[in-house]
């Protein structure tokens, strides 16, 4: 039975390991999911956990995790930088070379993690570049030390009004891509309901801006999906969802829980898991979006299980080893090979077995048999062809 883990965090400081023990085939309504849960010794001292990440180490996974009061794990080497007040998100690059923030009127940023937290620029050569008199375009904006791309805000709306700048969630769009440049293209949700596209290679102002996405409620979690053209938001009613980022169409909707949902994890084989303020960890499926943009959704998500977790969870991820493919596939290869040499073996043996004398006069009766046979057959044919 093939299995697939994930660690979750809550406010209370406490870090579980949840194991589901998933059946094999297809998962019907009256399919049993079983879950292991087990406390994680290591975890900070005191305050909620906000993030989590799963690394590989020497000897597995290696969990890190971050809470509102700092962590225990602080190394000489650390270095901290200044940030905009207000923020509501901040996300790292699955690069981890980059990072972004954005918040109430703070524009959606990306940075340099290394220049970010590296020395200031000298005094003298900020007075150099300030004393420099160049003329420059309008929509150009001066970036902070660190600081990669900027976006822009959105036109006026059709009464000439500023829209205000609220981003709520993000998330980088990779698809699982953990290459150099898995930074360039980033998913903002914010208070008005409204998703953006940004391309930074392309433009400062989004490439996408769906504004009807969660019309009467805020975005609260947006987290990219591993199949392609797929990310999955979360709003303030309970409400998931998954969006097709070709057109941003609504492709389908799991059914609402009874709890704000704070936090997403895909997982592999069309798997995704979230965690809420009613304690419950719930297993969704996810069918992949149509071939073309414009067709319908062949298959819709559901909600496959959901257990009750002790403390309220504040963050869940996926513990990036355990899969439902692998461990199937390889048992499955190792069982058509077994299966395949204990054939051939067997008919070497039937091969190399020494004919008797009994089954060689039976076979030579029955040749004689068969060739007065057609003797007898001959002249019938003849009579039949003269005829």
């Amino acid at each position: 039975m093939p299995s697939l883990r994930v660690f979750t965090g809550d406010e209370n400081g406490l870090t579980k390991s949840i194991k589901f023990s998933i059946p094999e085939g297809r998962i019907r309504a009256d399919t049993v999911i079983t879950t292991e849960v087990v406390t994680v010794d290591e975890r900070p001292s005191s305050g909620k956990i906000q993030r989590m990440t799963v690394g590989q180490g020497a000897d597995g996974s290696k969990l890190s995790f971050e809470n509102d009061v700092g962590s225990e794990d602080t190394h000489e080497t650390s270095k901290t930088t200044i940030l905009p007040m207000r923020l509501k998100d901040w996300q790292l690059a699955p690069s981890e070379t980059h990072f972004a923030y954005g918040g109430d009127e703070v524009e959606v940023s990306l940075w340099d993690s290394e220049k970010a937290f590296s020395e200031s620029i000298k005094a003298s050569e900020e007075a150099i570049n300030s004393g420099k008199k160049r003329k420059e375009r309008k929509d150009k904006v001066k970036l902070l030390h660190g600081e990669v791309w900027r976006a822009q805000n959105v036109p006026h709306d059709f009464l000439n009004i500023r829209q205000p700048v609220h981003n709520t969630a993000l998330s980088f769009v990779h698809y699982g891509s953990t290459t150099s440049d898995s930074h360039n293209v980033i998913a903002a949700g914010t208070a008005a309901g409204a998703v953006r596209l940004y391309d930074i290679r392309s433009q400062r102002k989004p490439i996408q801006n769906w504004d009807k996405v969660s019309p009467n409620s805020g975005v609260k979690h947006i987290q990219c999906g591993r199949l392609e053209h797929q990310i999955f938001v979360t709003d303030s009613q309970s409400h998931v969802y998954t969006i097709d980022t070709r057109n941003g169409r609504t492709t389908y909707r799991y059914p609402s829980a009874k709890g704000a949902v704070v936090s997403l994890a895909p997982a592999p084989h069309d798997f995704l898991l979230s965690v809420s303020l009613d304690h419950f960890i719930r297993l969704y499926t996810t069918p992949p979006p149509p071939a073309k943009a414009n067709q319908n959704q062949p298959s819709k998500g559901r909600l496959v299980h959901e257990e009750y977790l002790k403390g309220t969870p504040s963050v869940v991820v996926w513990d990036g080893v355990s899969g439902l493919g692998k461990d199937t596939d390889t048992k499955k290869k190792t069982w058509e090979e077994k299966n395949s040499r204990e054939a051939d073996e067997e008919e070497d043996i039937w091969n190399n077995m020494e004919v008797t004398g009994a089954v060689q006069e039976e076979d030579t009766s029955s040749e004689a048999t068969s060739d007065e046979e057609s003797e007898e057959d001959r002249p019938r044919a003849k009579r039949l062809k003269s005829s």
